[in-house]
């Protein structure tokens, strides 16, 4: 069953725009893309109108009667035309003349339909593309969704939770169509849609789903499109967008010419000057692509392609995978030329190979070495024992690193960077690690700095506890600034464990930025250091709860390294889990943990694996309710305080200071106290002192921060305040500002609701349920055959619910749940269980 969707909060301002226009003659052309919403719209608008009491003359030109239906409407009433592109001459004949005879309509037109012969005639001029200023037509275009409108419809059509990565991929192959965006949906569904390492359609299931895009892709492959024209669809969604001349130049111009004529070829949302296939159409086409000729095309263009790299200026990530995985035919008839188009194939190869196993890619990365070995591809030592140890376990990268020679050879970089992969290699076999080092006050500096390097490594791989000033001393003076930053963070994870901002008075933007420019000038032997440092930041900046920038700052840091598609993945879902934790969704924030602890970089080392498995194990446990314990063990341990506070659960941190003693203290005159920490002790103390006037200050400064869900739990506990007061202007003020800070919080989370949130009421659940039929007016005996209960229970669940919302009588009990009705004592509906479907789809046209 299709969920009932809200699409007017999408286009709103397309339906405000329409009315104004609707208010003088003439005609308004709703001029979209297929797929675009026209449909979604035109019944909105249809729909609003008759409810105004207008007559209204809605039909598509598509109906084959479309022509007489509309000569025979009356002529004042609204005409509300779908389908333009499909008019026919005898229904356009009638349209322009009853626009000239002082008719007002709208009509929306798909300008990506491939052109119909007397669409370019006067009559169609005359009407829809008038060239004097005094004509009474006027246009309205619809604009791309944006991706905060993306997750609207999906919060809207979806009831099970979708993780951010599959809805950002979602988000960027529907093109900004909501029509393309519900199919993806049911692709989503259905496990065909792959977001890793950039989104994708999987061709599998698609013969069996009868999707409008689908269809009308598959009809021009047979009616319309050569067997080039489809080979070139196909290999041009595989690239990433670029300008008609891009697009020229790789695949030859007829082929571009034909796929812009019939719509396939679509501009780039918000950029004029980029084209591309979407992945929609060109998985219908690829299942009527000729296996050869598509093979050969992709051999034509990845040659091309590679004629940049050979100019210095390096193929994007989507592009050189391409390449790389692609076979490569003799194209030079002499040697040297051949012998340079496989070295430069071969680098590519290498380069993608490299970014796959920093990520433990085993699949891909046995598929790229294969082709590499045939044009001679070769490994430094260090990345033949990573893809020993990706492939075959730590003992066989143990192995290669032996086999690598010496370990006291090379430069400073190189024997840290082979130090690093030995620890990670002894800590993931089980086998014992070396001692640390010794003190390094009175050696010779080159022997104190690879020292000062071998114990910043040591401390990242054990739990020992480490030495602030001796660390805060490398940071300042260690020549390689990967082992720098290293050194610095090791006492920032420790001091934000503890709720204390990082020892360097940075903002998390700024901090952000110094990783990012340390991390795009690492050197390869050190990528496994700098991408520890980056995942180390970027946990910081979750920690600190950063709301003033981290987020376009992480971007940037993505873009800055190797295996970009590949960073923005974890860093994705690590965005989506704080967001979630802020708006009190713990259930969320568990998910996309786990998705983002999936997708991390393979070469990180093991405290930062505990630091990151502690978090989500505290998540669980948040989620969970704490089932098995009350009492948090490590006192100087935060993280479970925090979480047990975003997710409403005051009641474990209770009103006891021995239990959550730094919440309940008094501030600590310490500026390094993280925000939350701060903000969190005022509206735990106010709780305690169950002071209405200071929660509503501490949710008025939560809000500020974006802590969506703690300041709703603070309206609403001093809500509950007021009702048992009966102070009737304070509990609709506290209404209205949960209303306000929902409005807020959906501008960057559109799936937030207070409504999901931890119930604010004190009555349980049978008093609550006893209240509700107090309020429909049934009596004890009816209540107790209602709850299966005996009179006497009725009347004690009736009894202590007046006691606690200071009702005398049960009338008065009535009265003030009537009055006071609120988030808190509304039953929560539940999600049906839904899929968008082809009918949805075909609406949003």
């Amino acid at each position: 069953m299709e969920r009932a969707m809200r699409w007017d909060g999408v286009r709103h301002d397309v339906y405000v725009r329409l009315m104004h226009e609707l208010e003088q003659p003439g005609l308004v052309v709703l001029v979209g893309t297929r797929g675009s919403g026209s449909t979604a719209v035109l019944g909105g608008l249809s729909a609003t109108l008759r409810r105004s009491g207008t007559a209204v003359c809605s039909l598509s030109m598509r109906d084959a009667d479309a022509a007489d239906r509309l000569a025979s409407a009356p002529l004042d009433a609204v005409h509300v035309l779908d389908d333009l592109e499909y008019v026919s001459p005898e229904a356009l004949t009638v349209l322009r003349d009853r626009v000239r005879s002082g008719a007002r309509g709208v009509c929306a037109y798909a300008e990506d339909h491939p052109a119909r012969p007397h669409l370019a005639d006067d009559e169609w001029n005359a009407l829809v593309a008038p060239r004097s200023d005094t004509s009474m037509t006027r246009y309205v275009r619809l604009e791309p969704l944006t991706y905060a409108d993306s997750l609207r419809i999906i919060a809207e059509t979806r009831s099970e939770y979708l993780d951010a990565c599959t809805s950002g991929s979602l988000h960027e192959m529907s093109w900004g169509r909501p029509a393309w965006l519900l199919e993806l949906l049911q692709l989503a569904a259905l496990g065909a849609v792959r977001s890793a390492p950039w989104p994708a359609v999987s061709p599998a299931p698609l013969r069996d789903l009868n999707l409008e895009t689908f269809r009308y892709a598959d009809s021009l492959a047979i009616a319309e499109l050569s067997d080039g024209d489809i080979a070139t669809a196909v290999v041009l969604s595989e690239l990433d967008p670029r300008t008609h001349a891009g697009q020229n130049a790789l695949v030859g111009a007829p082929a571009v010419a034909a796929l812009t004529a019939h719509g396939l070829l679509v501009q780039v949302p918000h950029d004029e000057t980029l084209w591309g296939v979407p992945q929609l159409y060109a998985s219908a086409l690829r299942l009527r692509a000729d296996p050869a000729q598509l093979a050969e095309l992709e051999r034509q263009v990845a040659n091309r392609l590679q004629a940049q790299e050979s100019l210095g200026v390096s193929l994007t990530d989507r592009e050189a995978y391409f390449c790389a995985s692609r076979s490569s035919g003799a194209i030079h008839p002499e040697a040297a030329e051949q012998a340079r188009g496989d070295a430069v194939r071969g680098e590519l190869v290498r380069r993608v190979a490299i970014d796959f196993l920093a990520f433990g890619a085993t699949g891909e990365v046995r598929d790229l070495l294969l082709r590499g070995a045939e044009i001679g591809v070769s490994l430094a030592p260090l990345d033949r024992a990573r893809v020993a140890m990706v492939l075959h376990g730590p003992l066989a990268g143990m192995r290669a690193l032996s086999a690598a020679g010496n370990a006291d050879e090379g430069s400073l970089a190189s024997r840290l960077a082979r130090q690093a992969l030995t620890a990670q290699f002894l800590v993931e076999s089980s086998l014992p690690q070396p001692d640390a080092p010794p003190e390094t006050g009175s050696l010779l500096d080159s022997d104190r700095d690879e020292l000062d390097g071998k114990l910043v490594i040591a401390r990242w791989n054990d739990h020992a506890s480490i030495d602030p000033d001796a660390l805060a001393e490398i940071a300042a003076r260690h020549p390689i600034r990967e082992i720098s930053l290293l050194a610095e963070q090791l006492v920032d994870l420790e001091n934000v464990r503890r709720g204390m901002q990082p020892e360097r008075t940075a903002t998390p933007v700024e901090r952000i930025a110094r990783a990012t420019g340390i991390a795009m000038n690492t050197s390869e032997e050190l990528r496994d250091l700098a991408q520890t440092a980056v995942v180390t930041e970027a946990l910081l900046a979750f920690y600190m709860g950063d709301t003033s920038g981290s987020d376009a700052a992480l971007d940037a840091l993505a873009e800055a390294l190797p295996g970009t598609p590949l960073h923005r993945i974890w860093l994705t879902h690590l965005g989506a889990a704080g967001k979630a934790l802020l708006a009190g969704d713990l259930r969320r924030a568990h998910t996309e943990w786990e998705l983002m602890e999936g997708r991390l970089p393979k070469f990180i080392p093991a405290r930062l694996r505990a630091f990151i498995s502690h978090t989500g194990h505290e998540i669980t446990r948040a989620v969970d309710g704490y089932a098995n314990t009350h009492v948090i063990p490590d006192a100087e341990d935060l993280t479970a305080q925090f979480l047990a506070y975003v997710g409403g659960r005051l009641d474990r941190i209770g009103i006891r200071p021995q239990r959550y003693g730094r919440l309940h203290s008094q501030p600590e005159k310490d500026p390094r106290e993280l925000p939350i920490a701060k903000l969190a002790r005022l509206h735990v103390q106010a709780v305690g002192s169950r002071n209405p006037t200071a929660l509503l200050a501490a949710a008025e400064q939560l809000a500020q921060q974006h802590f969506w869900g703690p300041a709703a739990f603070a309206i609403q506990e001093a809500r509950s305040i007021y009702v048992r007061r009966r102070a009737t202007g304070s509990v609709n003020r506290c209404t209205s500002l949960l209303q306000q800070l929902e409005q807020s919080a959906r501008q960057s989370d559109p799936w937030f609701t207070f409504h999901e949130l931890p119930s604010g009421t004190h009555l349980t659940p049978r008093e609550l349920a006893t209240a509700r039929l107090a309020v429909d007016g049934l009596t004890n005996k009816e209540m107790a055959e209602k709850m299966r209960c005996s009179v006497r229970t009725v009347e004690s669940h009736l009894a202590q619910a007046r006691a606690k919302l200071g009702a005398a009588n049960r009338a008065e009990l009535a009265s003030i749940m009537r009055e006071f009705a609120g988030p808190e004592s509304k039953p929560k509906q539940p999600r049906e269980e839904s899929r968008p479907d082809s009918r949805a789809a075909s609406r949003m046209r």
